[in-house]
């Protein structure tokens, strides 16, 4: 290790550790061993285990892991980097299976990887589920431009024993209590398959213009719109694909809740003004019951063989409460606070929970609120302001369990009214993260050690810029003509690095033009640019020996505005015809203006700017352009500054490495190797 020979390398070695410091706390294993995840979890299944152990839960989260957190525990039991984690799919099963673009891979209960199938399937959507048994087949059914493909597996080795394919793109699939129902949308129109692993696929009838699809306990309930699409059609279907009744109605479904063990059915239908209808009905689709809403219907959730409703009044009071088959029973009603948001309505076990979003008055951080309804005129659970919008709910054996979109993690009983465990999953250090501390001390430790090979004397090579080597011919021709050179610095403040890197050759602009006693000029449009370009200009020629010939005046302040300070500078052109021109900065729609009006006065420019949306302009008007980084590399250029030769060469060196490393990743995914 080299000796730090002064406050500029002691600064750079600061700045060198809050960096990695900052790339290991961007979000860290968290409390009891969970890992960081800066935008949230995602709660993928809450498995409760048999004879009263404690629940697992299958989570995944954003940045490539998955974890198997045991929630009795309080700690993860199971967990493993995954890379090909966003935008997969889960089969829930005896073991935890994963599906994405061309794969399926399945892992056991502590993450060990059992299997892995390369499908060729390469692109659509993926549904999955477990069928069978513990040892029953994968079924996993795919959509994508090849059409609908279904597989089954077997799920302990993931061998194909059964496939099929069909023409089309899936509107809906579902496995029954003896087979699979899809509903595929082909040239002729939706037509309902049953397909069964061991007996394969059996086509159905057409359906039409299908809206809901669902099983009821051993049948099939199929909607679809009927002639002129002002009636719904209903039909009900069995297992095996057989019509058994059907009948039509004047409402277009809103809501169809289908209770798997019970002959009753909810149908819900929402009009023009606000005012919704319900109604119960049997088998034979003769409505039970039925009644009117007035009130704007905001939200539905089952629960047991009716529904919770949650709706909003005329006068802005919310009501709540259950659609039973003889009337709907009111649990509760209060006004909603003028300018508030509604809550969400969630059915848990045992009665109504309604979620409240919004936040602190004073940080305006979000919040969130649950209120839980056990039972009519029964007392209200409500939990304490929870932190971050909370965006699910599962069922534990004792309670329920929250998760925000805050990395915070809730396990909270609303039957005792006892928060059980609260989790602060927010980022201490992230030891998923080292790509990033590779990142920070491979270009951290390239630029320190070109720095150090500068300051010793070795001659690090640049390659030559044509807009630097034209600054001296510019300014030759100035001086052989007679005429002054014009220095502009862009319309950026001096926080702008490009009007830093335009100061910055402005130094050498201004101590070339003092040594050929040439008038310089630089309007700005920005006080405090004009107060630096000022001190820059003015120490060039005291260090010239020419500060008698140094001009105040021609360093000067024009306007603020975009268009007058570009009118100003063009009529400045026109009466000076200064004989060369830099435009050196940050500019935006004045640029073509000040190119041609200088370009039309026959000056030699020179232009320089980051800027992508203004460079080809600069291009086309002027004779030499400094593109996008040059603009940065030409200071160091002409400075010959060890600091700033040897951060552009370490600069350099990573962008080298860091290109090498993409080639070989992206030909290392294209052999087949996933990382």
């Amino acid at each position: 290790m080299f000796a730090l020979p002064g406050g500029k390398w002691l600064l750079l070695w600061v700045s060198l550790f809050w960096w990695g410091l900052g790339a290991l706390a961007w979000g860290a294993p968290a409390a009891k061993g969970l890992p960081p995840s800066p935008q949230g979890i995602q709660l993928l299944k809450v498995e409760p285990q048999p004879r009263g152990e404690s629940a697992r839960l299958r989570l995944r989260w954003r940045y490539n892991w998955l974890e198997v957190y045991d929630a009795h525990l309080g700690r993860v039991v199971a967990s493993r980097p995954y890379a090909n984690v966003d935008g997969g799919q889960v089969a829930l099963g005896p073991q935890i299976v994963l599906s994405g673009p061309g794969f399926i891979e399945a892992f056991s209960w502590n993450l060990e990887p059992l299997w892995r199938l390369a499908r060729p399937l390469q692109w659509g959507s993926w549904r999955a589920a477990q069928w069978g048994g513990a040892r029953g087949p994968l079924v996993t059914i795919w959509d994508g431009p090849q059409g609908v493909e279904i597989l089954a597996l077997d799920s302990q080795r993931g061998k194909i024993w059964a496939q099929e394919r069909l023409e089309g793109h899936l509107r809906w699939a579902e496995s029954g209590p003896e087979r699979w129902a899809l509903v595929v949308e082909q040239p002729r129109g939706a037509t309902l398959f049953l397909w069964d692993p061991s007996l394969g696929l059996t086509p159905g009838p057409a359906l039409g213009e299908v809206q809901v699809a669902s099983w009821w306990g051993a049948e099939l309930v199929i909607v679809s719109r009927g002639e002129g699409g002002k009636r719904t059609k209903v039909a009900l279907y069995s297992s095996q694909g057989h019509y058994l009744e059907g009948w039509t109605w004047p409402w277009v479904p809103h809501y169809l809740y289908l209770p798997p063990h019970s002959n009753w059915g909810w149908w819900v239908a929402c009009s023009q003004g606000g005012s919704w209808r319900y109604a119960a009905f049997n088998r034979r689709g003769a409505p039970q019951s039925a009644g009117q809403g007035r009130p704007e219907l905001l939200a539905l959730a089952p629960a047991g063989q009716g529904l919770y409703y949650l709706a909003l009044g005329e006068a802005g009071s919310l009501s709540w409460g259950e659609l039973a088959a003889s009337t709907p029973h009111l649990w509760g009603a209060r006004p909603l606070p003028k300018g508030a948001e509604p809550p969400e309505l969630w059915s848990l076990e045992g009665g109504i929970a309604l979620v409240e979003r919004g936040s602190q008055v004073w940080t305006g951080e979000a919040e969130s609120k649950i209120s839980f309804y056990p039972y009519p005129g029964s007392s209200v659970r409500s939990s304490p302001p929870l932190r971050g919008q909370i965006e699910s709910a599962e069922s534990l054996p004792e309670g329920q369990l929250w998760v925000s979109d805050l990395s915070q993690l809730y396990w909270w009983q609303p039957l005792r009214g006892i928060m059980v465990r609260t989790l602060d999953l927010q980022p201490i250090g992230d030891w998923t993260k080292w790509p990033n501390l590779a990142g920070v001390l491979l270009l951290g430790g390239a630029v320190a050690f070109f720095i150090f090979q500068a300051q010793r004397g070795k001659q690090l090579y640049i390659r030559p810029l044509a807009g630097v080597e034209a600054i001296e011919e510019a300014i030759g021709r100035a001086t052989e003509m007679g005429r002054p050179v014009l220095y502009l610095t862009g319309v950026g403040e001096i926080d702008d690095t490009q009007t830093m890197a335009a100061l910055s050759i402005l130094g050498y602009v201004s101590a070339s033009c003092a040594d050929y006693d040439v008038p310089l000029s630089v309007p700005n449009c920005s006080p405090v640019v004009m107060s630096m370009a000022q001190d820059i200009v003015s120490r060039a020629y005291l260090q010239a020996g020419r500060p008698e010939s140094y001009q105040s005046d021609s360093i000067c302040y024009l306007s603020g505005e975009q268009f007058g300070f570009a009118a100003g500078v063009c009529g400045l052109m026109v009466r000076e015809r200064p004989a060369a021109i830099f435009y050196m900065g940050n500019f935006l729609a004045e640029a073509l203006m000040l190119a041609e009006t200088g370009h039309a006065t026959g000056a030699i420019q020179i232009a320089g700017s980051a800027s992508a949306s203004q460079l080809p302009f600069f291009v086309a008007a002027c004779d030499y352009t400094l593109l996008g980084e040059e603009l940065y590399a030409a200071s160091a250029y002409l400075s010959q500054d060890p600091l700033q030769i040897g951060s552009l060469k370490g600069q350099d060196a990573a962008k080298a490495l860091i290109m090498g490393l993409i080639i070989l990743g992206v030909a290392a995914v294209s052999l087949g190797y996933h990382f």
